[in-house]
């Protein structure tokens, strides 16, 4: 097809076949009327009479050549639509036959694929269900969460009941409801002879219809339920069904050691808020104490009006909240509102992580597409001779390269599905590893969208894996192949076949390398900071019982004495005590005034313990005395505090003898002012919110002299000898024997500071398995490169041999090729790292994300295995003997 009338008949042929087949209606219907025409000059009329007739004979003309247009393009469409799932299933039918003949790369392709597809397919079961899924409520778009805003605009995440209320008889109109929920405690509920332990909340009589979740059996609470905290609870359906046999007959009995609730409503599974909560009870929300304001206590969530928008509602609560500080100066956290939507809150730091394991999965699903399309380039030779023959009998390359794609993309399927297996158990793994780090897990399954996204996946990846080969393979000239002497063209070193590929292999496995090492580094440089405390520590939290100890501050007092010396008594116990709030987790934040000091809102952390509890857990007494047994409730009220408030307050005098107080947390219970305590002695820091964030200041106070209620609830440390986790039962069993009422949560401290890092030990580990995958693929790529390589300068390789090239020569001729391939891979992958590396910042600890020393340790690495996978091939070269090589040739 040469000259302008090839071009122009491909035009109509490729671009213009409507165009066609109009011309060919156009030429029938002319042929048509020609031959009418004809029969009517035979039968006597001249010829423009004759055509004038036909036409008459024809009817309207212009309608009629429409509707045939109209009909040979639906028949010229239907036949092209035929031919094409024609051609496909035939191209089916024969690759199903190729990969009969080549059953070993076929295994290695589909096995490849279902590694990679089955680690994408896993992390976008996490993305889909946990970032893009809504949240299982009605209209969850309009649910929104409504948070404090310090004089800096800090985000802080609970709020008073005053705001609350302040915002509640403001009428905000972008909001058509506000409630408030409180933290969640552990709730013990009588069954029968024990007790079990649940997790309750407290929250607003209008939480419920804010929320707006499904119930299976009843009705959330009313606002009679909330004003004068009635008996009625609302529960999940998993404790429905386990302590009260699935009972549809509302209201139940739900007893406490306290006292008995009507069961009025039954949550469904999976509409829980906040999660795992099993209990929730009215709350009578009434301001307490002074400071009304800055009692930051409970969580508060929105609905948005129709229409409106977070900006409209942010912009409207700022301006009641400058209300509320024109009414009350003191006020620390009414500098605005941060409204944020609901489903964003609840994700909170998971977002990061999910969003870069996406990231990384995909990098190695590229590099598995690489490796797949390397090795087919590797049967070339095979490929090659059957490509050629086929066009030089009349096949278009399009035609070629569509039966190469649809080889690729039927492995990929196959691949995709045994994928979809991998991901689920690998989901499984990883939810039974590190689930409670995962935000709505319990909602994780492999449903519609997910099988979807496999199967898009799959059939992508086929199509980049074999977009390469195909075009490459196509190409292939019977004449040049016979030009050759019936073997492909053996590529020199300077131009490896695949070589592209596995550069981009290296470069790809290069940037996973480099970040899992600087997410190691990170980590080491946690681990390497000071607790300022040990964790071989048992620990058993406790709720007393009300009927009998609510109103009893000292029988309060009297069972955690007896429960400090029972645990005493176990054989290799060294120490116990008491605390109210452990280290790691939740405690308590006040706000302290010291005399002669404008104090500019200070804070510090309170911790009521008892006399051996600093001890027990291995905090050091830096100056001054420990609090022992004779700091009692009717003596000078006194406080240890840390190194760093001693530091903040007293930089160069003893803090010993001087007076503090906690303003907000030691309020007494009708409103008195909180005492001044005498400083006894300074301990050391402990980093209480974890190794990833700096120590605070810190006071400790006697349990006997704290606030009465923070005594109801505590938590027994235990510290031995043995392991730490052998103590759990004796503890919980003498805990039992003092109280059978109540129902410990046993736990270790080295428990909570695992529980701490474990989002980042998930996301370093994923990370690091997932850069040691692509590490070996690289291998693998690289090592095939060179091995296809060898086998095709086998002639060239005998002949230089035989010419008097030493092994040494050879070697090095192998190895320089496979060598600038890893050179070219490292630059790219270099650059890509330092580009990309930077979005990790906000993960790392003590390290940069451009540090030298993990980029050259992640050189090395790739180095030392890329030379492994080279020298195998270079050494088979150097093993050639001249003579069989140019006798086989």
């Amino acid at each position: 097809m040469t000259g302008p009338r090839g071009y122009r008949r491909l035009f109509d042929l490729r671009l213009g076949g409507r165009r066609r087949v109009d011309a060919e209606m156009d030429l029938e219907i002319e042929t048509h009327l020609a031959m009418r025409v004809a029969d009517l000059i035979r039968a006597g009329l001249a010829p423009a009479e004759a055509r004038a007739e036909a036409l008459r004979r024809f009817g309207d003309f212009d309608t009629a050549r429409r509707r045939l247009h109209t009909a040979a393009r639906q028949r010229e469409s239907a036949m092209q639509q035929r031919n094409v799932l024609g051609s496909i299933a035939s191209d089916v039918r024969f690759a199903l036959r190729q990969i009969r003949r080549a059953p070993s790369f076929a295994a290695i392709a589909v096995a490849t694929l279902a590694i990679g597809l089955g680690a994408t397919t896993a992390m976008f079961t996490l993305v889909d269900h946990v970032l893009l899924a809504p949240l299982p409520f009605s209209e969850p778009q309009q649910l929104v969460s409504l948070a404090s805003l310090d004089s800096v605009h800090h985000h802080i995440e609970t709020v008073s009941v005053a705001d609350w209320q302040d915002w509640t008889r403001a009428q905000v109109p972008s909001l058509s409801g506000m409630s408030l929920s409180a933290v969640p405690w552990n709730l013990s509920l009588d069954s029968g002879d024990s007790a079990i332990r649940v997790t309750a909340t407290r929250v607003s009589s209008n939480y419920f219809s804010v929320l707006r979740p499904r119930f299976i059996a009843g009705r959330g609470f009313t606002a009679d339920e909330g004003a004068n905290g009635a008996e009625s609870v609302v529960i999940s359906e998993q404790l429905w069904r386990s302590a009260l046999d699935a009972d549809t007959r509302l209201p139940l009995r739900l007893r406490t050691p306290d006292r008995e609730f009507d069961v009025v409503g039954v949550l469904a599974a999976g509409q829980e808020m906040p999660a795992d909560v099993e209990v929730w009870f009215p709350a009578a929300l009434a301001p307490e104490g002074v400071g009304l304001h800055n009692n930051i206590n409970w969580v508060a969530m929105g609905r948005l009006a129709p229409r409106a928008t977070i900006e409209q509602a942010t912009s409207q609560l700022a301006a009641v909240s400058a209300s509320i500080r024109a009414a009350d100066p003191d006020a620390l956290y009414n500098w605005g509102v941060d409204v944020r939507p609901l489903r964003t809150e609840l994700i909170g730091d998971a977002a990061g992580y999910l969003r870069l394991l996406m990231g990384v999965v995909c990098a190695v699903l590229l590099i598995v597409c690489a490796n797949v399309a390397a090795a087919a380039l590797g049967r070339a030779s095979v490929r090659s001779r059957e490509m050629a023959v086929r066009a030089s009998l009349g096949a278009s390359r399009g035609r070629l390269v569509q039966q190469l794609l649809i080889e690729h993309v039927l492995l990929a399927l196959i691949g995709g599905a045994l994928g979809v297996i991998v991901g689920w158990a690998g989901l499984h793994a990883l939810i039974a590893q590190w689930g409670d780090e995962i935000p709505r897990v319990a909602e994780l399954s492999i449903d519609g969208p997910v099988f979807l996204f496999a199967f898009v996946a799959s059939l992508l990846a086929g199509v980049v894996a074999g977009l390469v080969p195909a075009l490459r393979v196509s190409g292939t000239s019977l004449r040049g192949l016979l030009a050759a002497g019936g073997r492909t063209a053996a590529r020199g070193g300077r131009n490896l076949a695949g070589s592209t590929l596995v550069a981009t292999e290296i470069a790809l496995a290069l940037l996973l390398v480099t970040g899992a090492a600087l997410l190691v580094e990170s980590f080491r440089a946690v681990l390497a900071r000071d607790l300022g405390f040990q964790t071989n520590v048992a620990t058993a939290e406790i709720g007393l019982p009300a009927p009998t100890y609510g109103t009893d501050p000292a029988r309060r007092l009297l069972y955690w004495r007896s429960l400090v010396d029972s645990y005493r008594a176990i054989p290799g116990v060294q120490s116990a005590g008491v605390t109210a709030w452990l280290p790691l987790g939740p405690t308590g934040q006040s706000f302290i005034e010291i005399p002669g000091r404008a104090l500019d809102h200070e804070g510090a952390v309170y911790r009521p313990v008892s006399a051996d509890f600093l001890r027990t857990i291995g905090v050091p007494l830096i100056v001054g005395r420990m609090l022992d047994a004779n700091d009692g409730a009717g003596t000078q009220p006194v406080v240890l505090i840390n190194r760093m408030l001693a530091r903040r307050f007293w930089p160069s005098e003893s803090p010993i003898g001087k007076q503090i107080r906690a303003t907000t947390m030691a309020i007494g219970t009708h409103g008195e002012p909180a005492p001044w305590m005498t400083v006894v002695g300074v301990v050391g820091d402990v980093r209480t919110w974890g190794l990833e964030a700096d120590a605070r200041p810190e006071m400790y106070v006697p349990i006997a002299q704290a606030p009465s209620w923070s005594t109801v609830v505590m938590t027994a440390v235990v510290r031995a000898d043995a392991r730490a986790s052998t103590l759990l039962p004796e503890m919980r069993k003498r805990a039992r024997l003092l109280e059978p009422r109540v129902a410990p949560v046993m736990s270790t401290l080295d428990a909570r500071f695992h529980s701490g890092l474990a989002s980042r030990t998930m996301t370093m580990t994923l990370v690091s398995g997932f850069a040691g995958l692509a590490l070996v693929l690289a291998a693998i790529g690289i090592y095939g490169v060179l091995s296809y390589a060898v086998t095709q300068r086998t002639r060239e390789l005998a002949v230089r041999a035989a010419l008097g090239a030493q092994r040494g020569q050879l070697l090095r001729l192998v190895m320089t090729a496979g060598l600038r391939v890893v050179a070219a891979g490292a630059i790219v992958g270099i650059a890509a790292a330092v580009a990309l590396t930077r979005l990790l910042n906000g993960m790392l600890v003590g390290v940069a994300p451009t540090d030298p020393r993990t980029y050259l340790l992640s050189l090395l690495v790739l180095a030392a295995i890329a030379l492994a996978a080279i020298v195998i091939p270079a050494r088979r070269a150097t093993r050639l003997d001249p003579m069989i090589a140019l006798q086989s040739e």
